[in-house]
């Protein structure tokens, strides 16, 4: 672990050098809008702060428009082009959790229909997270089983079809040099936080994450044909529903688990990790014992020979 944080922190020394405050222009650009009211532009108020921790990379940089604190923090669980966002701001209690977001990198649409979640945090007011975004657009399924006693359901994501595995390695630093802004909108709502060149932030949290895979005991370097795939998630997953934990129930107690899982190179489940602080432990262990269950097909080295591997995926626990 000591070598981890010693690589990293010279990473974040070049990450504090390349990402300097705010420019002029940038500055006219903020007064330039002071007279929209649906809109509110947010310019950088500091360094980006690294959080790494055991199973997750976290960048993180504050705002400010006018008197008002804005926080953005970029995460990640494994090493990919995805990555959960949260950000948080005055601003943001008027989103709602139950109408859909849109997302943008710099001035151009990018993704739109996002799921928000919402939550209250101190100094800031409310904080609104987004999971899985993905620069390349990586498609991805909802899979909903129908209520089985019309007291509870549960959605479970999963990536449908697989992504190329170049595409799972890494965010794309290139990409990111050409994004200065996000922008969160949500009806005739518009939230832009001028994050500046992006670059050196993913060249960061890929080393991180890298990093992270070889403090679980893999190869990072290791050439796959194929990462492993669960068999038949939509069975997996109403096998998840009719056993919501009786006292999960009892309690009504809900919310999202991420596991990681250890996939043996016969396809079986050989150990499963609760990576996520999720403050139902009975949820956390059930899903871990459903899953335990599960097939699937093993990763593939680069002589398409089985080889064991981790899988991440979220289960959502949800009652209605």
């Amino acid at each position: 672990m000591t070598l981890r944080v010693q690589s990293i922190a010279i990473a974040m020394a070049a990450l504090a050098v390349s990402l300097a405050a705010p420019t002029a222009a940038q500055e006219d650009e903020k007064a330039d809008n002071t007279n929209l009211t649906s809109e509110t532009v947010a310019v950088a108020n500091g360094r980006w702060i690294a959080d790494f921790g055991e199973d997750n990379c976290t960048l993180a940089r504050r705002f400010q428009s006018g008197d008002d604190p804005y926080l953005l923090a970029i995460e990640q669980w494994k090493p990919g082009s995805d990555f959960d966002l949260r950000v948080a701001g005055p601003s943001f209690s008027r989103f709602s959790v139950e109408t859909p977001s849109t997302l943008r990198f710099n001035d151009k649409l990018y993704l739109e229909g996002l799921q928000t979640g919402k939550a209250p945090m101190e100094k800031y007011g409310t904080m609104v997270a987004f999971s899985n975004v993905s620069l390349t657009k990586e498609a991805r399924e909802f899979v909903s089983p129908p209520e089985t006693d019309g007291s509870s359901r549960l959605a479970a994501v999963v990536p449908t079809p697989p992504p190329p595995i170049e595409d799972q390695r890494a965010l794309n630093v290139e990409t990111g040099k050409t994004i200065t802004a996000f922008a969160l909108g949500q009806g005739d709502q518009k939230i832009v936080l001028q994050t500046g060149d992006l670059g050196q932030a993913f060249k960061v949290l890929n080393q991180c994450t890298a990093d992270l895979v070889r403090s679980w005991g893999f190869d990072f370097d290791q050439a796959l044909t194929r990462k492993p795939n669960l068999i038949n998630p939509a069975k997996v997953a109403r096998r998840v529903v009719d056993n919501y934990p009786t006292a999960a129930l009892r309690n009504e107690e809900q919310g999202e688990v991420r596991l990681r899982l250890i996939i043996e190179a016969n396809g079986k489940v050989s150990d499963c990790i609760a990576v996520m602080n999720n403050p139902s432990e009975v949820l956390q262990k059930g899903a871990c014992k459903q899953m335990r269950r599960a097939k699937f097909k093993p990763a593939l080295d680069e002589k398409a020979q089985p080889v064991r591997h981790y899988y991440l995926t979220e289960l959502t626990y949800q009652l209605y």
